[in-house]
Formats: C-alpha cells, sequence, structure tokens
C-alpha cells in the first residue's frame, strides 16, 4: 500500500469557482491534499484561461492550512489548451497566438505548463451544454477548421516538448 497513489489527470477547478464558489473549490484542495494525492492536473480549455485559473486557484490555496497549501503546491499542475468550440474553430488563428501568450506569460509568473489541452475532434452534440453545440452548426469548413485547430496544438505541443490532452 503506497499513502500517496491517487491522483487526477483531469479536473475542472475553475468550474467549482464560478458554479459554487472558491470556499469549495478550497475544500476540494483541502480534501485532495488530505487524500495524499500526488499528482492533480487542472485543464484548460479556452485560449485565454490560464492565467485566470491560476489566479483563482491560487485564491482558493491561500485559504488552506499551511501543510495544505505546501502539498498542493507539490501535487498542482497546469494545462493550457483550446477545447474546439464553433468560436474557436473559426477564430482559431487568433485563439492559437493567444494560447502562446498566456503560456508566455505564466511562464513569466515562474510556473510551468504541463500539457497542451484539453483538446480534440469533439463530434458530440450538447445543444442543452456551455456551448450549445448542434449537428447542424458544423458544415464542411467547420470540420476542416476543428481538424486546423486539432493540428496547430499537436505542433504548439511538440514546440512547447509537452505533451497533448486528447
Amino acid at each position: 500500500y503506497n499513502e500517496s497513489m491517487y491522483s487526477d489527470t483531469h479536473f475542472h477547478l475553475g468550474y467549482i469557482i464560478e458554479r459554487s464558489s472558491a470556499d469549495e473549490a478550497a475544500k476540494v484542495l483541502e480534501a485532495m491534499a488530505e487524500s495524499n494525492v500526488y499528482f492533480g492536473m487542472d485543464i484548460g480549455t479556452k485560449s485565454t484561461d490560464l492565467l485566470a485559473r491560476y489566479c483563482a486557484i491560487q485564491e482558493c490555496i491561500s485559504m488552506l492550512n499551511e501543510a495544505a497549501r505546501k502539498r498542493v503546491k507539490g501535487f498542482l499542475h497546469f494545462s493550457a489548451g483550446i477545447w474546439p468550440d464553433p468560436n474557436a474553430i473559426r477564430q482559431r488563428k487568433e485563439s492559437i497566438e493567444e494560447l502562446k501568450c498566456e503560456i508566455k506569460k505564466f511562464k513569466e509568473l515562474g510556473q510551468k505548463v504541463t500539457a497542451i489541452g484539453e483538446g480534440g475532434l469533439d463530434h458530440h452534440w450538447n445543444p442543452s451544454g456551455p456551448d450549445g453545440r448542434k449537428e447542424e452548426d458544423f458544415d464542411s469548413e467547420l470540420f476542416k477548421g476543428e481538424k486546423e485547430l486539432f493540428l496547430m496544438q499537436l505542433e504548439l505541443a511538440k514546440e512547447e516538448d509537452l505533451p497533448f490532452i486528447v
């Protein structure tokens, strides 16, 4: 039995903060620290969300006791990526440039991006979901653009020498 055997390779702590509160997100981080999580990755989905996620999560960490803060800082990792919503696909060149800028600023803060993503080719239609994706929204041009956005993120992952989260 290894006391540090838990990991969470894919979470969106920002969603908890947005939909509930920073206090609730801090409780999640505290529970992870108490469970001896050794790796946890907060996943990026928008070209400009990395710095905002980092700052919001730092606020949550500041609510913890010193021991929990130390544990969380030891296991917490960040990815930066673009989930293929129709707007991001249409503005893929601008979105990639924004993402590169976010990563550069993050590095200037002394932080390290652990992976590029969450990205992919998402053909799941959920009109009631956050982006309202409907099959009829996706014509051949949008499908082509989605593939280009995917490949652009793969290229960025290569440039940054990072894994890509699909």
